[in-house]
């Protein structure tokens, strides 16, 4: 029996990517009965506890096993080499230099003390998970890797409950779904939905955040915006199939899970040809411009293999998750 320590920030839905992926892996694991699992979860709410739990605490919570598996590379830490295993989600998690016009000076602290933590993690550990390809090869030259020490897992977040069905409504509905922050753009879809003036069309905007008062005094009152808040879990299948397209405008994404739940239920999406997403994902899109996209959403010929772009999609369950995650547990430990 093969004992295993998961360690992460929070195993939540509710704790964005990480959260989901260290939930989903945790669930998958815990009841298979070759392998001992146990887990840590820590909290980096703020910069004292981000310290604090990441490089002190965790060295008096440590059980004994085999595999340490840190799922966010930052709290890894253990003075065994052999026994370490990390996850590194994405290459923001290693290239500040995207994520920083983004943040106040507190989040540019915390961002690049988890990148200080990362190289330590990559150097310091006997394996490496990543979720792309992209990241798999910027390690690689960035650490001088060689390539069998690190693994791609696709992150296991597509819900079963996520799949096609007809659309109900005969409206042209354009949606895009996200926390409503400055670098997700979400005002440059308004301003383009405005602009194409599509007739009897709709643009549904998912998530909250600290941007959602512009947005609606972009929007100026066009009762065809429709901001819906939170979408829970359970309703998230009947929106991405009430869309006709969904527009992801991000400047940046570490990966960028809705647009591989759009694709799971079969829509095309579309991304900006400026944004900073790993080509795993961004190649299976519809590349726009801000110059153009309004064109684009008006005349609809978006460039997607939606039945390629499916079967992507499908790679991320988190059945195949846990069963790759548990092949590199068993190969390399």
């Amino acid at each position: 029996m093969i004992k295993v320590c998961l360690i992460s920030r929070i195993f939540s839905s509710r704790g964005t990517g990480v959260g989901v992926y260290s939930r989903n892996l945790y669930d998958g694991l815990k009841n298979d009965g070759s392998l001992d699992i146990s887990r840590i979860e820590l909290d980096n709410q703020n910069l004292l506890k981000y310290l604090f739990n990441g490089r002190i605490k965790l060295h008096f919570k440590l059980p004994d096993a085999d595999v340490y598996h840190g799922l966010g590379a930052p709290f890894t830490h253990t003075s065994n080499k052999d026994k370490t295993l990390v996850t590194i989600h994405d290459i923001l998690e290693i290239d500040f230099f995207h994520i920083s016009p983004f943040l106040d000076n507190n989040g540019k602290i915390v961002e690049w003390l988890n990148r200080l933590h990362n190289r330590r993690a990559v150097l310091k550990c006997k394996h490496i998970i990543t979720t792309s390809n992209d990241t798999k090869d910027k390690l690689c030259t960035l650490y001088n890797l060689e390539l069998d020490r690190i693994s791609v897992v696709r992150m296991g977040f597509i819900d079963d409950r996520l799949s096609y069905k007809d659309k109900e409504s005969d409206t042209y509905n354009i949606g895009t779904i996200s926390a409503l922050y400055k670098r997700k753009r979400v005002d440059i879809l308004i301003k383009a939905f405005l602009k194409a003036d599509i007739k009897n069309s709709r643009l549904f905007i998912g998530g909250e955040g600290a941007e959602e008062d512009y947005l609606r005094k972009i929007a100026d009152g066009d009762d065809r915006v429709k901001f819906l808040g939170f979408i829970s879990d359970e309703h998230l299948n009947d929106f991405y199939n009430n869309l006709n397209v969904f527009v992801f405008p991000t400047a940046y994404e570490g990966y960028g899970f809705p647009m591989v739940e759009a694709m799971k239920c079969r829509k095309s999406v579309v991304t900006l040809d400026d944004a900073y997403i790993p080509s795993d994902v961004k190649n299976r899109t519809h590349v726009s411009s801000i110059n153009e996209l309004a064109n684009d959403l008006k005349h609809g010929n978006f460039n997607c293999d939606i039945e390629s772009n499916l079967e992507f999609a499908k790679e991320h369950s988190p059945e195949n998750m846990v069963k790759e995650t548990k092949k590199v547990y068993r190969y390399y430990f």
